[in-house]
């Protein structure tokens, strides 16, 4: 089938993994068959039309709550969403928005008589209980998720864990779910892009072993686990280290007041050099356990690198547990830190899971994500 997919979100320009995807479902779909498109209301895009992703400036926009890095549309463009909706008369709109935006979207789709599908792409409840500690607040996000996701035809997970977590806790119906095999760009995430002269450039010393960080810098990512545990190996390894942060959040300040020069904020990175900081570390770290996928991790692994990660989430799906990582619980500080020392004092360790993490990402491909996600909306149109 020549089914046509609009995808409509206001996380289209950031930084993050939910608008890696979509920028890298969007490249695939001009590189293929024309068939998936991007509308966005965002602050970030300007008023622009670029190739198959189109943004209209929102009317009105607020930083995101405990996610100041993020715009959140607050008054969408109604009657010009409407307008290029109906103009692009595509046979299913996907929605990756369950915010003002997501609803506008959903609104204009009923409007137009245009089945509505979803990705649950992140787990907003457990961002909230992570930053609030309040029950009633992500009690009252949780009905709003349930509401926002049951209106949907199909809702997509990237993850086999959330899979569970839609049918438990947002009430979902099993025939309403589908599993999309989450993939990452292996062409730009590569151990080809491995570059010791990455590290010069960035005042890095070249013979420290490197421990990665990417992400945002924030409560909910448990940013600050990962640093106290990097001091920590600090002072029982022999071997200089560098903790490479790559990202933007608000627990940057923090990090910088402890005046450890052996850690590197970089902010955000992208292109040739992103590749390159990704192949050319030794591990990462990665102790989030609110994801829903992980997009950082699937471009560590095929980048070459052995991934220390929670046991909780998404993440799970990615790391197997003792061959491409280890999948820790992030009560275990002493579990993390003896797995980090394993590695650290193992280079042939580091090596073997970093193959074997780089070989489980070829078959993880951006292309085989593209192939299924339009194959599942062919079938919405065909029920």
């Amino acid at each position: 089938m020549d089914t046509k997919v609009l995808l409509i979100s206001d996380t289209v320009y950031d930084a993050n993994g939910v608008s890696r995807f979509i920028q890298d479902m969007a490249a695939q779909s001009r590189q293929r068959d024309g068939r998936f498109s991007v509308l966005s209301s965002s602050p970030l895009g300007g008023q622009s039309t670029e190739n198959n992703i189109v943004n209209i400036r929102p009317f009105w926009y607020v930083r995101m709550p405990f996610y100041k890095e993020q715009y959140l549309t607050i008054v969408p463009p109604w009657m010009q969403m409407y307008r290029y909706v109906k103009a692009a008369s595509p046979d299913v709109i996907h929605i990756s928005t369950p915010g003002p935006l997501g609803i506008c979207a959903m609104l204009i789709a009923k409007r137009c008589g245009i089945p509505v599908a979803g990705t649950y792409h992140t787990d907003f409840p457990s961002y909230i209980r992570k930053q609030m500690k309040l029950e009633l607040a992500e009690a009252v996000t949780r009905r709003f998720m349930r509401f926002f996701f049951q209106r949907m035809q199909r809702v997509f997970s990237r993850s086999q864990h959330y899979m569970t977590v839609l049918e438990d806790e947002l009430n979902m119906e099993a025939r309403k779910l589908r599993f999309l095999p989450p993939g990452s760009n292996t062409e730009r995430f590569s151990l080809l892009h491995r570059d010791a002269s990455v590290w010069p450039r960035f005042d890095i010393r070249s013979d420290s072993l490197k421990i990665l960080y990417v992400g945002r810098l924030s409560v909910e990512k448990n940013f600050l686990f990962v640093v106290d545990l990097f001091e920590a190996l600090q002072q029982r390894c022999d071997v200089p280290l560098s903790l490479i942060v790559v990202g933007e959040g608000t627990l940057a300040e923090s990090v910088s007041r402890r005046r450890n020069s052996h850690i590197h904020l970089l902010g955000l990175q992208g292109g040739p050099d992103l590749s390159a900081l990704y192949a050319s570390s030794d591990l990462m770290l990665f102790a989030s356990v609110t994801e829903t996928l992980g997009q950082v991790v699937m471009e560590a692994q095929a980048s070459g690198l052995p991934c220390i990660v929670s046991d909780q989430g998404g993440v799970t799906d990615t790391v197997e547990h003792g061959k491409t990582g280890y999948c820790l619980s992030v009560a275990d500080m002493s579990a993390w830190t003896d797995a980090a020392l394993k590695l650290i004092a193992d280079k042939g360790l580091r090596e073997r899971m970093g193959s074997a993490a780089h070989g489980r990402m070829q078959g993880r491909s951006i292309v085989q994500t593209y192939e299924r996600f339009m194959q599942a909306h062919d079938e919405i149109v065909k029920s």
